[in-house]
């Protein structure tokens, strides 16, 4: 699903949540208002595809031509972290707020691809094989959320920017098939991505200072470019595609604000 699809979504639900809820709610909104920190874990899945043109490997004084390359990157992993917002309400019914969090990942996916080519040198059949790594190590967002109050439960809508660091790395190697590893090119790039975050939750007040909830998250990063590829100039690769979807369980303690 795409961010706009999914925000479409999360809009339609919410507008169904308010029109279903009795206009007459008891619990009045006062009860999420405030600042809050908490603790938070789930499960997320995720990927990329990565891709290049073809491109060249200088061996030996032979020049290798390697086909283009397209291959999946596919990571699943638990999380944990942080998060904190605020919260105001919005007449008797309604939050408005934001919320940043962190979470640690720790994941690795792994990407390979081999095959055989010709040498434009000397015609002999030439073997290849690629792996690439793509680790993803901490992850964090910054969102609006805007919610509807029933009883001492909040459904919300959320989105915002997410951030995710990764560090790519590729080991390619080439040779005849009578040495097949003669020749290893080893590539890496690490960087922290930005991109859009989307989704919705709901929250359970048990107390007056503690909420439970769960939430799901749709973050799109686009695409992750200008890695290098081959051993010339100007050759590059790049992971498009690349999202990770969501689910989290927290809780949180909500601090005792006077409200007008």
């Amino acid at each position: 699903m795409r961010a706009g699809a999914a925000t479409g979504l999360v809009a339609l639900t919410l507008f169904d949540i308010a029109a279903a809820s009795p206009a007459g709610a008891q619990e009045p909104a006062e009860l999420f208002a405030g600042p809050y920190i908490g603790t938070h874990a789930g499960y997320q899945t995720g990927g990329g595809t990565f891709s290049s043109a073809p491109y060249t490997i200088m061996s030996f004084g032979d020049r290798i031509t390697l086909p283009a390359r397209s291959e999946n990157f596919n990571s699943t992993s638990a999380f944990a972290g942080l998060h904190g917002g605020i919260n105001f309400a919005i007449g008797s019914m309604m939050i408005a707020g934001v919320e940043g969090d962190w979470s640690y990942l720790g994941n690795k996916a792994e990407a390979a691809s081999s095959g055989t080519v010709i040498s434009q040198f000397d015609g002999i059949t030439w073997v290849h094989r690629n792996n690439s790594v793509l680790e993803t190590n901490w992850q964090g967002t910054l969102r609006g959320r805007l919610g509807f109050v029933t009883g001492s439960t909040l459904f919300y809508a959320t989105g915002g920017v997410a951030f995710l660091d990764v560090d790519w790395s590729d080991v390619a190697s080439s040779g005849p098939v009578s040495s097949p590893l003669r020749n290893q090119l080893k590539q890496s790039r690490s960087e922290t991505l930005v991109g859009s975050a989307v989704g919705a939750g709901i929250e359970t007040a048990v107390t007056p200072s503690f909420v439970i909830g769960g939430q799901y998250l749709y973050e799109d990063f686009g695409t992750f470019g200008s890695l290098p590829q081959g051993s010339v100039a100007g050759q590059a690769g790049k992971i498009g595609n690349l999202d990770v979807h969501k689910v989290r369980l927290g809780i949180s303690y909500k601090f005792n604000w006077p409200m007008p």
